[in-house]
């Protein structure tokens, strides 16, 4: 809720230059619907990604990256 030109409460992955408490560490997992069971052997893998600077972005290729899983982007999400 903003009041008066300041922020109560956030709830966010992370945002530059916004000190907080720590509240709670959600896990990040891989995630594709029941029927595509065979998209992970695909190569390149196929992924779908926020905009760049986003952690999740970042976390994801890095992730993939050390795992020497070559990818590519198939589609790019603002994040909301």
């Amino acid at each position: 809720m903003v009041k008066g030109g300041t922020v109560d409460l956030v709830f966010a992955i992370r945002v530059k230059g916004l000190a907080g408490d720590f509240v709670r560490h959600e896990p990040m997992v891989w995630a594709a619907a029941p029927c595509a069971t065979e998209i992970w052997r695909e190569r390149p893998l196929p992924i779908t990604v926020f905009l760049p600077e986003n952690v999740a972005r970042e976390n994801a290729i890095r992730a993939l990256e050390q795992a020497q899983i070559p990818y590519r982007t198939s589609y790019e999400s603002p994040a909301c």
